[in-house]
């Protein structure tokens, strides 16, 4: 409390001006805070979209294979798939009729059958129908990855309803495919139309009724996880009960994009000092005091 600051004003001014500035620096401070945090958030949200991004490429391929088949069918021939109605992710989360979650490439349903597709975006296949991936791992047969799908499909449509698994791999010359594994590896468009359309007449020569399509999947819809973010939770699921580095990583930053949003929900407390009326009248004071003295002496050395 330096006498001098009260003689120029100094005080005057802190006790008058300081409880505005402190509130526009804090806002400021706050605002700052809360654009740094955005801009982590987003940063984490980018990388969990680069996890869930990855196959997407090969399905995006798949997927006009599908309609080329539909299309090349004509409007006679019933199908459906969970496009139809905006799913993007299709999982089929844990239920009463099965404690796992399940994530499905794609589904095509037609009126000979129901094809779950197990789409892989590899350019090469092993003999036993399995992959290596760039760092040297060596990845499961893509047919085996379907069997616990495949299961809970014919779980649910009944013995009625045949549930064929299809392996999709789009980026895969035919010759390289393996004919010895004992289930369908196709490659392009002409290999799906061929199945379904040799599904089709062997159904029709065995004087089996055609399905309805739009029947099951109004059957299928029900057991799909319509959250906008499903495939997150599904793998969030695995992250739980089957750790690995991508699945674990991915637990990781969620858990760091849920930080940083509680992080974002606190705001810092704006405490503003009243200001003190009392002290801001003997603060005015002293300036005045002091420019009449100073008045007074010019005066009286003047005269």
């Amino acid at each position: 409390m330096s006498p001098l600051r009260w003689v120029l004003g100094v005080q005057l001014v802190i006790e008058w001006l300081f409880p505005k500035l402190h509130l526009a620096l804090a806002s400021r401070v706050d605002a700052v805070r809360l654009k740094a945090l955005q801009l982590k958030k987003e940063a984490v949200a980018s990388r969990i979209d680069a996890h869930l991004g990855r196959g997407g490429a090969a399905e995006a391929v798949v997927s006009t294979y599908i309609e080329d088949v539909r299309s090349a069918a004509g409007t006679g021939i019933l199908t459906w798939r969970p496009a139809d109605q905006g799913v993007q992710s299709i999982v089929m989360p844990p239920s009463l009729r099965c404690d796992s979650s399940h994530e499905l490439d794609d589904v095509f349903i037609t009126c000979a059958g129901v094809y779950l597709l197990e789409v892989k975006g590899w350019r090469d296949v092993r003999p036993n129908g399995g992959h290596q991936a760039q760092d040297g791992t060596e990845l499961d047969p893509a047919h085996h990855q379907s069997i616990a799908k495949v299961r809970r499909l014919r779980d649910l449509f009944g013995p009625d309803v045949p549930v064929h698994s299809l392996v999709m791999l789009p980026n895969v010359a035919p010759a390289q495919l393996p004919w010895d594994l004992g289930a369908t590896y196709l490659t392009g468009p002409a290999d799906l139309s061929l199945t379904f359309r040799a599904h089709f007449h062997a159904r029709r020569l065995a004087g089996l009724p055609m399905l309805d399509p739009l029947c099951l999947g109004s059957q299928l819809m029900p057991e799909l996880d319509g959250r906008p973010q499903a495939k997150l939770h599904h793998l969030l699921w695995l992250a739980e009960r089957y750790p690995g580095d991508g699945r674990t990583q991915v637990k990781e930053l969620f858990d760091q994009l849920l930080d940083l949003e509680r992080q974002a929900g606190v705001r810092l407390p704006l405490v503003v000092r009243p200001r003190r009326h009392l002290v801001i009248a003997i603060a005015a004071l002293f300036p005045v005091a002091t420019a009449a003295y100073a008045a007074m002496w010019v005066r009286q050395l003047l005269g």
